[in-house]
């Protein structure tokens, strides 16, 4: 068990002979599925994703957690209370409007003199965030 996060491309990014090979699943999350049982190829289902992150198994999660709150204590509340608050929170999701306040975070981060696993974390934070404004879906748990 443990936590995976992915940001679904924006169907209207696709290249065209894509996009006619897809629907729009969750019109919240923005998920793509293949309309056919099998993609024409492995790797059209990797064409579907902007970014797909493995934050970590139960272990990494709790450890990932206990570090931000020793080192910046009350400066991390949405990285917190959205992304670390457990472990296994698959099938929910990281709105927009949440997205542009764990930015705002991990701004606020100095990362030099951090362990380089959590600095990895942060790295990937900004890049599921990225991502997310980049195609106008949220970050979905998995």
């Amino acid at each position: 068990m443990g936590l995976d996060a992915v940001v679904y491309k924006n169907i209207d990014n696709l290249p065209e002979r894509v996009r006619a090979q897809v629907r729009v699943v969750d019109s919240l999350t923005g998920e793509l599925e293949f309309m056919a049982p099998q993609p024409p190829s492995p790797d059209y289902n990797d064409s579907l994703l902007a970014a797909d992150v493995r934050i970590g198994n139960i272990s990494k999660v709790e450890w990932l957690r206990e570090q931000i709150e020793s080192r910046w204590p009350g400066t991390c509340s949405a990285i917190l209370n959205v992304v670390l608050y457990s472990s296994t929170h698959s099938g929910d999701f990281i709105a927009l409007d949440e997205i542009r306040r764990i930015k705002l975070e991990i701004d606020e981060i100095d990362c030099d003199a951090i362990p380089a696993e959590l600095a990895v974390f942060f790295e990937q934070l900004g890049q599921l965030s990225d991502a997310a404004e980049r195609e106008s879906n949220p970050v979905v748990f998995q």
